[in-house]
């Protein structure tokens, strides 16, 4: 028997002292919940298997799942085949065995909705980064600091050590 369905045996509820939802983390990102319940199509089975992909991969909005550059959805996260490292998350990382078979189809089926293609690209590629990479769900590979003109990489520890060369990218009014 699940949590919800025993506090719900007995009309019980658990109070949380914070919110633990994450924002929006760059323009045209979405939470993947709570697109899943606008699907009138699927049914309790089909949103409680996504959930579970979600809780799986330890994954909250579309930005989590998606390349770098904010246009499509990386494969591997789409079937499961992923090794989780607690160095590529923010905050507290929970247990979610995974889930099997039917809940990966409605995973997909789900994705396909905003997806299009072979390659997964989505249907409304993300945008600029609204928060900074400390405060991402899942901290972005790549981090770019205009002030130092300095491009950092994400390492193993999940920190980003400087790279031993700068990038000098145009300014805005150059060709």
């Amino acid at each position: 028997m699940g949590s919800r369905t025993a506090l719900s045996s007995f009309q019980g509820c658990i109070v949380l002292e914070k919110k633990l939802s994450w924002p929006a983390q760059r323009a045209n990102d979405w939470h993947i919940m709570d697109e899943a319940m606008k699907q009138l199509d699927f049914k309790k089975v089909h949103i409680d298997g996504i959930n579970a992909c979600r809780r799986f991969l330890q994954y909250v909005t579309a930005v989590d799942l998606s390349n770098d550059a904010g246009t499509h959805i990386l494969p591997q996260f789409l079937t499961g085949n992923v090794e989780i490292h607690s160095c590529e998350f923010s905050g507290e990382l929970f247990y979610q065995p995974n889930p099997g078979g039917e809940a990966w189809r409605s995973w997909r089926k789900f994705w396909r909705r905003y997806t299009t293609g072979p390659d997964h690209r989505l249907l409304i590629p993300l945008r600029s980064w609204i928060l900074p990479a400390g405060q991402c769900c899942r901290r972005p590979h790549w981090v770019y600091d205009p002030n130092s003109k300095s491009l950092y990489q994400r390492g193993q520890s999940g920190y980003y050590p400087p790279l031993s060369w700068k990038v000098e990218l145009p300014l805005a009014d150059s060709p």
